[in-house]
């Protein structure tokens, strides 16, 4: 893309009308709609006319003015900063250059030369470096004069909008009503949204394009406060969301391992994954890891490297002590004649099973089967039970008929 260069001027000793700037920095592109008498057609010359170097229409100070990194120098910028002394220095040359050419009064340097010559001197500015390709195209919307008025604050506009959604998905909302617990319109949120916008945006024909995943990523790291796992912060109150189904998905692997795990713990480790401070397989690993210290007896076991072992993050791949204890679950619910999620383990040996647990040292064990079954025919609960009732029956016919009854 061409971009005129100081008003690019007709043939005859002029500058030609486009010279090629490989950058496409659109730095001296003039404002639409400024006074012609300044940079229009008043001398009957196209471009950007500088007339008389001493008539008051002359305005070549405004050259980076009215552009994209003009305006953002000025707006954001002392007068002193080395960004903007640079402009101004380029602007001096290239005014130079106009009234050599327009006057015939001093050197005049070709155009391509003085061109390439402001490119590498902008490209070899260390502060040049780190504006990229996003910075760029976030400051030509905001600051430029060739997109139509509004568009930046109607991506501001959006953005916040997006933050509301992310907000609602991880579930920062009231439980009661549903109404999200930030303020949308706040000071905060639209600084926050602007911050977005330059650092999670992609370049699409040279505007900025919000990158969702990379926007995501930035929204749940600013809404969910950091919480460390060695602190007492309570637990965490959110509506239905992303951030609670991860909070019960860490708390189904806790649960299916008979773990006796605080809430707060777990919602410190699902806002650390949703933060990614961490990763799920991370706190995964750290909730398996706790069957070892819960069932000491378990270390260095098949039954322990069974539901430790699984390098994955995917739910439902894992073994668990839950699965391990299954047949045990299902002796007990057949002996009471009840269904298997009848059983709850917990409810009838402890929280931490210990009632199950049999045998000392290096012989402690959970109980088997075997030993469930011999065990529940001891309880009440087996009192109930259609077999107790049928057993006792024919004891008692039995009897009748050991003392000679019919």
């Amino acid at each position: 893309m061409a971009t005129d260069i100081l008003g690019g001027f007709d043939e005859g000793g002029q500058y030609p009308s486009e010279v090629p700037d490989p950058f496409d920095l659109g730095i001296f592109d003039a404002a639409p709609g400024m006074d012609p008498g300044t940079y229009g057609e008043a001398t009957g010359k196209k471009g950007y006319q500088f007339g008389d170097p001493d008539s008051s229409s002359v305005s070549a100070s405004n050259i980076f003015g009215w552009t994209w990194f003009g305006n953002w120098a000025k707006n954001t910028l002392p007068a002193d900063h080395p960004i903007r002394v640079f402009l101004a220095d380029w602007v001096k040359k290239f005014e130079d250059a106009a009234a050599a050419d327009l006057t015939g009064v001093g050197p005049v340097k070709n155009t391509d030369v003085l061109i390439a010559d402001f490119e590498m001197a902008l490209w070899e500015q260390p502060w040049w470096k780190e504006f990229d390709a996003s910075w760029q195209a976030v400051q030509r919307l905001r600051y430029g004069t060739d997109v139509p008025a509004g568009e930046y604050q109607a991506l501001i506009d959006s953005t916040v909008r997006y933050i509301g959604e992310v907000a609602s998905g991880l579930g920062l909302v009231d439980p009661r009503t549903g109404a999200l617990t930030l303020d949308l319109e706040s000071a905060d949120i639209i600084e926050f949204a602007e911050e977005i916008i330059l650092n999670a945006s992609d370049v699409v024909n040279g505007l900025p394009s919000l990158n969702s995943t990379e926007a995501n990523r930035l929204i749940e790291q600013e809404l969910l406060t950091e919480r460390g796992l060695d602190t007492a912060e309570g637990d965490l109150v959110v509506g239905g969301g992303s951030l609670q189904n991860l909070y019960n998905q860490l708390k189904n692997f806790a649960d299916s391992n008979y773990l006796a795990i605080d809430s707060e713990e777990l919602w410190d480790l699902a806002v650390s994954v949703k933060r990614e401070d961490v990763t799920q397989g991370w706190a995964i690993d750290r909730i398996l890891e706790k069957v070892g210290d819960q069932y000491s007896f378990l270390d260095g076991s098949s039954i322990l490297n069974r539901i430790t072992g699984r390098d994955t993050t995917a739910t439902g791949t894992y073994s668990s002590l839950k699965n391990h204890l299954s047949p045990v679950r299902t002796a007990l619910a057949d002996t009471w004649e009840l269904g298997a999620n009848e059983v709850n383990l917990q409810d009838i040996f402890g929280s931490d099973l210990g009632s199950l647990v049999t045998g000392e040292g290096a012989d402690e064990r959970f109980k088997n089967s075997r030993e469930i079954r011999q065990w529940a025919r001891l309880q009440p609960q087996f009192k109930e039970t259609q077999g107790y009732a049928n057993g006792m029956s024919n004891i008692a016919r039995s009897m009748l008929q050991m003392f000679g009854a019919r």
